[in-house]
């Protein structure tokens, strides 16, 4: 298993994101725009974080998503500070609500596997990690945590297309 190196490239923010969504036409995707506190807050939080000052990145992180609620991507990564700091009971309850917030957040599906493998609840971890799998296959760094995590749970992975049935 990876060690918590919280190496996963990430930058300044501007005040845009896009994530997917469900519209009454299908999936979409949408934008969500951060006021320039919230941004302000998140950049804080990045320089903490890269600082390895977890707990105050935490803080900053809280702050975004109070003032942006629906920004699952701060919730994933509060949770993503608790992991580093060890605290996985903390981190699985931040990593799900950054999912019932946007469940396309393949990050806090990804990192919720890894707490599910070191909490030895390998069936959770192999559901957890296929999910981000499916939601981004293209991330670079996936492929192979995918890997290691069937790996240490026992199971061989094989990649894998989608063929609809019908």
């Amino acid at each position: 298993v990876r060690e918590n190196t919280g190496t996963f490239a990430r930058g300044p923010v501007n005040s845009a994101f896009t994530f997917q969504e469900v519209t009454e036409e299908g999936l979409g995707i949408g934008t969500l725009s951060l006021t320039a506190e919230a941004a302000e807050f998140f950049n804080a939080a990045e320089e903490a974080f890269k600082e390895k000052k977890f707990a105050e990145a935490a803080d900053f992180y809280g702050k975004v998503l109070e003032l942006v609620p629906d920004f699952s991507i701060a919730a994933t990564y509060i949770g993503q500070c608790y992991r580093q700091d060890g605290a996985l009971e903390d981190a699985e309850k931040w990593f799900k609500l950054a999912i019932d917030i946007n469940y396309h957040d393949y990050l806090a599906h990804w990192l919720l596997a890894d707490v599910h493998l070191q909490n030895k609840e390998k069936k959770a971890a192999i559901r957890e990690i296929t999910l981000a799998w499916i939601l981004n296959r293209n991330h670079p760094q996936l492929k192979p945590a995918v890997g290691e995590i069937y790996k240490a749970c026992g199971k061989k992975f094989n990649d894998f297309e989608f063929e609809p049935r019908f």
